[in-house]
């Protein structure tokens, strides 16, 4: 039982993997969540900087939950029992995607490593922009999914 969800923030590079931030119980609000982070003062005066930028989203992740025992958690791979897509954030070039979510690690790296990336990201600028964000209007289509 729970509402749980990844979010990814890409490295400075392709082969350093994303560091993965988890919400056990945030799951439905993680879009939001997401926009919130980037959109603050602080989030986006770091969207170029994937190491800030991480922690500026688990900040807005985990709120006053700090002293949980339970709740939240950081990976370098997806909790692999989330019952959302995953949310990637590409710092490098203010892009946003959203993977199946049974994408694996590997998925993801092979993925974001291709010849030609993914094309149904969105930028930082537009994710940011919208008045509220939720599963529904995250992203125009899933990396990897059937049409």
């Amino acid at each position: 039982m729970g509402d749980r969800a990844n979010v990814a923030v890409r490295g400075w590079s392709a082969e350093e993997p994303p560091v993965y931030l988890y919400t056990h119980w945030g799951g439905f609000e993680l879009p939001e969540v997401v926009r919130r982070a980037l959109d603050s003062p602080e989030g986006h005066g770091r969207w170029d900087d994937p190491s800030y930028l991480a922690r500026i989203v688990f900040e807005h992740m985990v709120r006053d939950a700090f002293s949980l025992e339970t709740g939240f958690g950081i990976s370098t791979t997806p909790a692999g029992d989330a019952e959302y897509d995953l949310i990637l954030l590409d710092p490098r070039n203010g892009l946003v995607y959203r993977f199946p979510r049974s994408t694996t690690a590997e998925g993801i790296r092979e993925a974001l490593t291709a010849e030609s990336p993914p094309e149904n990201a969105i930028s930082f600028e537009d994710f940011v922009s919208a008045e509220a964000r939720t599963w529904e209007n995250l992203t125009d289509a899933v990396v990897g999914a059937s049409p």
